[in-house]
């Protein structure tokens, strides 16, 4: 049991990473036109206040992406900083794996062993950018709900035109979102069900070492930073839900009153259907908020009490 928690938490990590970037690959023209329907055709501004929401969201969204970056890869450097005062000084590789040839000699050790702190720096850099991107898509979409909002709030009864172009924009912001989740569904289902392992196995491997162990503290970074990761998920997915089923109320606020029936008729439809929030689901029974956070900690915390007894 000790062994198999040790290797593990690292191996399951590397089949999250590798999960993502196959992903990725499959879905490259998915993601390329959901970039361009974003850039090209949702990407435009009618006054300064829009170009500020923007603006707003652009910053966050780099803002994000380097403090991820950071945070990321400082667990990976507390990762090798512990190998290299451990591993290295007694000679031994940092993850147990299966080689096909003898790592007797000094040279195809360390050949070996920087191969492995290679690989898992790549893998980490694979996790930055794909998670980085699926949180950008996110804040797009929260920028785009924002920014219907801010037109919805300019409606008069000259504005037929005005409330049509609303409502095409809100049905593609829905759009959007269903091909968002169609391109991603493999990375939401690897980094909810597999973390959840990944969790309760480095938590179990976290109580069997010395408080004041290089060890200790290189799975305390990792254990962080593979709960922030999850979180970034379940946040930006609960607020695309929570702003997404705010457009009901940002019609009903529009000057509705002014308009002519026909109009006000078309607003009730669309609140209706803004009634049914934008989710992000894979296999039905992952769904990304903040519910599921706290539901996948308890999961963990369950599987960690059953390989304690196991134990």
């Amino acid at each position: 049991m000790n062994e198999f928690t040790e290797s593990s938490h690292m191996l399951l990590t590397m089949v999250i990473g590798f999960c993502k970037a196959v992903n990725v690959l499959m879905a490259r023209e998915k993601i390329i036109k959901l970039i361009d329907i974003l850039v090209d055709e949702m990407r435009f501004s009618v006054d300064s206040e829009e170009s500020k929401i923007q603006e707003k969201y652009d910053r966050t969204i780099r803002a994000n992406t380097l403090h991820y970056a950071i945070m990321i890869e400082t667990s990976v450097l507390s990762s090798i900083l512990n190998s290299l005062l451990t591993d290295l000084q007694a000679k031994t590789l940092p993850f147990r794996a299966w080689v096909p040839y003898d790592c007797s000699s000094s040279i195809v050790f360390y050949l070996t062993y920087f191969y492995q702190m290679i690989s898992m720096t790549a893998c980490s850099l694979f996790h930055v950018a794909i998670d980085a991107l699926f949180c950008g898509f996110l804040l797009q979409i929260c920028c785009q709900i924002d920014i219907l909002k801010c037109r919805l709030k300019r409606l008069n009864c000259n504005g037929i035109d005005d409330l049509r172009k609303c409502i095409q924009h809100h049905y593609q912001i829905y759009q959007i979102a269903e091909k968002m989740n169609e391109a991603f569904v493999m990375t939401i289902f690897a980094q909810f069900f597999i973390s959840s392992v990944v969790l309760c196995l480095s938590m179990f491997e976290l109580l069997k070492n010395d408080l004041l162990s290089t060890e200790f503290m290189a799975l305390v970074i990792y254990l962080s930073t593979l709960l922030v990761q999850i979180y970034i998920f379940c946040w930006y997915g609960n607020e695309v839900k929570l702003k997404s089923i705010h457009i009901a109320v940002a019609f009903a606020e529009s000057n509705w009153t002014s308009l002519d029936n026909s109009s006000q008729k078309m607003i009730v439809i669309m609140m209706q259907r803004a009634a049914n929030p934008i989710e992000f689901v894979s296999g039905y029974f992952i769904t990304v908020n903040l519910d599921t956070f706290m539901n996948l900690i308890k999961t963990s915390y369950s599987a960690y009490n059953v390989l304690q007894k196991a134990q």
